[in-house]
């Protein structure tokens, strides 16, 4: 799921930063120190949370209340991660050269015209008054952090940033970086391949072998574009997997889940470790800083992982010839450190934003206009649907809280108590049909309607599955009445789990961690062979 390469991305911010970078590192402190900074007094809560730190420094809170749950895991991120946290924040509306000066511009011209934040109004209407409650409640206490914390994150001195309160709609925003969809990246890098004589046979190519790795980002000195690359890939760069395996074919007859994001090795890295407990909620797991809910966790019935599904949650549709007064306009103004800030126009259609206007997009040729279409522009609470995980007892309720999570697909992989294993489809799709279009850009006229969506309910699942194990690897899933994907992982990693877990002997905790670290790949072996 949903910051990895983005946050590799910073260190753009820090290079543009130039001799800003020179600022000295903060003198070391010792543990009890720096918990004694967490800033207390006055925290808008309505009885004592007490925070325990294990040797790890993994916070587990436990509140009276929901509310004063909310509030504290807002003080812990921000405590943990509020350097990585605003960077992000800047990252995903666009204000990079706030901290980078005037070469960052048409990064920024980019991300405006993505435009990350676009659905957030709506979203937050939509969500369930106690979810909004959270919500706010998190952000109140990234807020009473930020404001009466003595000593700012060394981040904010490299690169001039000043406190700035956080609100809800960030909070909508930084989670939909996180969703970015990886089709992106494949299309994005063959819009200018459409004017080849043999453009019809090429994509067709590619549709059917469906295995189309991420570009590579490269090597050495980044320019622009292949950052604003390195942004989008948000979760998708780095595959991931996860397993199940039933109670029937473990060695202690129980279930085990084991899942593995290899999201690449960052400092700091992408996850917050938490535990926490209200009395609506108790649950461990793992949680992106500034986004309150567990991605992967479990609590004392179910535990749960997933890997992006690789979904179709994007149309690009060429908008050149709709009517003028079908196109709107706005004007962004871009703050630039050491120089003088900027205008842009961002144009947008009922399809959503132009993305050809943005600089770091290639050209689909001359005189043509695409909109990018995307789920998560459209108003989806995924913050709701993974609180309801996080407090679901079987595998019938996990399944009814994933129908609300849309963005970005994953195939969610389930364990519990009771020895059940299961997996679901969490995304919502339209309804396309199964074999892929002529063409990379869509006609508006021509367009399947996006009022017709399919959700985890309409898509097939698995529970208890003869085999014993359910596994995933970013690998085309189950086929569904609807197209889910063009674009999937080979079958390296997915055949190799299956190989490891479908032998005769009882699968143990050793053998899953030894699945973990397997680097075993047939098609290396297969190619070495036939050389």
């Amino acid at each position: 799921m949903a910051l990895t390469q983005l946050l590799a991305g910073t260190a753009m911010g820090v290079v543009l930063a130039g001799c800003a970078v020179l600022t000295p590192l903060p003198d070391k402190i010792s543990t009890e120190t720096r918990l004694a900074t967490i800033p207390i007094a006055g925290a808008p809560i309505s009885a004592p949370v007490k925070i325990y730190w294990n040797a790890q420094q993994v916070p587990f809170i436990d509140a009276q209340s929901d509310a004063d749950l909310a509030v504290t895991l807002g003080i812990v991120h921000a405590h943990l991660r509020l350097g990585q946290m605003e960077l992000a924040r800047h990252l995903v509306r666009g204000r990079i050269s706030e901290m980078g000066g005037p070469l960052a511009r048409d990064l920024d011209k980019s991300l405006r015209v993505l435009n990350f934040g676009r659905g957030a109004e709506a979203t937050l209407e939509i969500m369930p008054a106690d979810t909004r409650a959270w919500v706010d409640g998190f952000v109140s206490g990234v807020n009473h952090y930020i404001a009466n914390v003595e000593e700012l994150p060394h981040e904010y001195r490299v690169l001039g940033l000043a406190r700035e309160s956080w609100t809800a709609e960030d909070v909508i925003a930084v989670g939909r970086l996180g969703s970015t969809d990886v089709n992106w990246l494949i299309w994005f890098g063959m819009l200018s391949l459409r004017e080849r004589s043999d453009w019809p046979e090429l994509w067709a190519r590619i549709t059917e072998i469906g295995s189309e790795s991420v570009p590579s980002i490269g090597v050495g000195a980044q320019d622009q574009e292949s950052v604003f690359h390195e942004l989008l890939l948000g979760f998708a760069k780095a595959g991931s997997n996860s397993v199940a395996v039933s109670g029937a074919r473990t060695g202690t007859g129980s279930a085990m889940i084991a899942s593995d994001p290899h999201l690449g090795v960052f400092l700091p890295n992408l996850w917050v470790l938490a535990g926490f407990k209200s009395p609506s909620y108790h649950a461990v797991g793992m949680m992106i800083p500034g986004v309150p809910f567990i991605a992967l966790g479990r609590n004392e019935q179910i535990a749960w992982g997933g890997t992006n599904m690789r979904a179709l949650s994007t149309d690009l549709v060429d908008v050149s010839d709709l009517p003028e007064a079908d196109i709107t306009t706005r004007t962004e103004k871009i703050g630039v450190r050491w120089w003088f800030d900027t205008e842009m126009t961002v144009r947008e259609s009922s399809y959503g934003p132009v993305i050809t206007d943005a600089p770091l997009v290639p050209s689909a040729g001359e005189g043509v206009d695409v909109a990018l279409r995307w789920m998560g522009h459209l108003p989806s609470d995924e913050i709701t649907s993974m609180l309801q995980v996080s407090q679901a007892e079987d595998f019938a309720g996990f399944r009814d809280a994933l129908d609300g999570f849309h963005v970005p697909g994953q195939n969610m992989v389930f364990a519990d108590t009771a020895g059940h294993i299961g997996q679901v489809m969490a995304v919502r799709l339209p309804a396309r049909p199964t074999t892929p279009p002529p063409d990379l850009i869509q006609k508006p006229g021509a367009q399947y309607s996006w009022d017709n969506l399919v959700s985890a309910a309409g898509l097939p699942f698995a529970f208890d599955p003869p085999a014993g194990y359910v596994a995933s690897a970013n690998n085309k899933p189950a086929d569904a009445p609807v197209a889910v994907g063009w674009h999937f992982s080979n079958d390296d990693r997915i055949s190799r789990l299956r190989d490891l877990l479908s032998g005769p002997n009882k699968v143990t905790i050793e053998d899953l961690q030894r699945l973990q670290q397997d680097v075993y790949m047939p098609s290396a072996v297969a190619l070495r062979d036939l050389l």
